[in-house]
């Protein structure tokens, strides 16, 4: 009886890791389209979210933390819960496995009355890929929709140029946030991204042009020029002519 009772509760035991497994299974891929689930994200999330709402609510369907966690479980990052990045149709980086011939860099940046906006900038194949994309959102209340995308090619040495003026400012070495600035109510939040022969590194920063110390406002200068050498305002200003707006 004692060894029917132990081969019952093993039979059990192996029953409920194998349902457990397969329940794993199939939460690693999600029956929806990509387009679908842009979709969706259009509808229920685009003109909801902004600068924190909803990011930590508690984990139900209306939440887009639910949403990426249901349709896209294979996603491994600390900061996966950022809607802008979603937006914005831009990768979350892998912090759990950093490609080590990656060379890249990106700057997301939400302003309170303006439109989302990010620049990335990567170094491949001998060549500097440069791609600025724009949502119809406002920065401080939803992130909207991915309205504007495009990409300009430079030489190899612009990207080791603007690189090696990150490196000056102990890119690197930066803790996440300035604490010699508290933030505020109207202004913009910088986020930036690199990752460098197999390193690493995301740092916040608020208004960095006029708030916080002095590596901080070289990092404001620094985004300033990456806006000029993207030709953001003169593009977006041709668009809206051309379809009287």
């Amino acid at each position: 009886m004692r060894i029917f009772l132990h081969t019952y509760i093993v039979f059990i035991f192996c029953g409920c890791v194998n349902k457990s497994e397969t329940r794993s299974k199939t939460n690693i891929s999600s029956p929806w389209t990509e387009v679908q689930k842009q979709k969706y994200f259009s509808e229920k999330f685009a003109f909801r979210y902004g600068w924190g709402d909803g990011y930590f609510q508690n984990d139900t369907a209306e939440t887009f933390l639910h949403f990426l966690k249901t349709h896209y479980p294979e996603v491994k990052s600390y900061h996966f819960h950022d809607a802008f990045l979603y937006a914005l149709q831009e990768p979350y980086i892998d912090t759990t496995h950093i490609d080590s011939s990656k060379e890249w860099l990106r700057l997301v940046v939400t302003e309170s009355f303006s439109n989302p906006y990010c620049f990335v900038l990567e170094k491949r194949n001998g060549k500097a890929y440069f791609t600025t994309k724009v949502t119809d959102g406002i920065g401080g209340q939803y992130t909207g929709n991915l309205r504007f995308s495009w990409t300009w090619t430079y030489e190899e040495k612009t990207y080791d140029s603007l690189f090696a003026q990150l490196q000056s400012l102990k890119f690197w070495h930066l803790p996440i946030l300035d604490t010699s600035c508290h933030g505020g109510t109207d202004g913009s939040r910088w986020t930036i991204e690199a990752v460098e022969l197999g390193k690493y590194q995301y740092i916040q920063r608020w208004s960095p042009e006029h708030c916080g110390d002095s590596l901080t406002y070289r990092l404001g200068q620094f985004g300033v020029q990456l806006k000029k050498l993207s030709r953001m305002d003169a593009i977006i200003n041709a668009a809206t002519t051309k379809n009287g707006g």
